[in-house]
């Protein structure tokens, strides 16, 4: 164990010598008071429309198969250094245009996937009621697919053939 004598031969620290704790930070943290001429705001926004750049950064966000880092190298928008990377995604993110557009992006993407319930259950109902029998012609031979009835060339699985080539059997799904 140790301890510290000062010139007085004391070992209590003299009034003149006492650390004061640090006062509590304030302010924006960009080393100016709240509010002070010249201040920058803390996420700052660019005006106008988003650049060719940024929309690159927000599709390849938006489709969501890279990661963020990807994104950035990709569309052009990364910095020189990782920091500088993270810096300029970070404030890609926070941005409101670009937030706006990996939205849109993202909705228009899910309203052209949908297939709601009818859809599907019309589908089915198709696929249920399908003769197979209208692939052959009235001799019992394979009629060509492109006079199939759609909803049979949609459910064909395989194609079985024979030594010679010709189509032996069809698998349906």
């Amino acid at each position: 164990m140790w301890f510290l004598i000062y010139a007085n031969g004391s070992n209590v620290v003299p009034p003149d010598r006492k650390r004061n704790p640090k006062p509590p930070p304030t302010g924006t943290g960009h080393g100016r008071a709240k509010g002070a001429k010249g201040a920058k705001p803390k996420n700052p926004v660019s005006k106008g429309p988003p650049s060719p750049a940024e929309i690159k950064f927000a599709k390849l966000y938006a489709a969501g198969e890279l990661n963020h880092q990807e994104c950035a190298k990709q569309a052009g928008v990364a910095a020189g250094t990782p920091k500088g990377t993270q810096a300029r995604i970070r404030r890609l993110l926070g941005d409101p245009r670009i937030r706006r557009e990996i939205d849109r992006i993202r909705r228009s993407a899910a309203e052209t996937a949908r297939i709601d319930i009818t859809t599907l259950a019309c589908d089915f109902s198709r696929r249920v009621r399908a003769d197979p029998c209208n692939i052959h012609d009235e001799t019992g031979k394979l009629r060509p697919m492109s006079e199939w009835p759609k909803v049979l060339r949609r459910m064909v699985r395989k194609f079985h053939y024979d030594k010679d080539g010709k189509v032996k059997s069809v698998e349906f799904a």
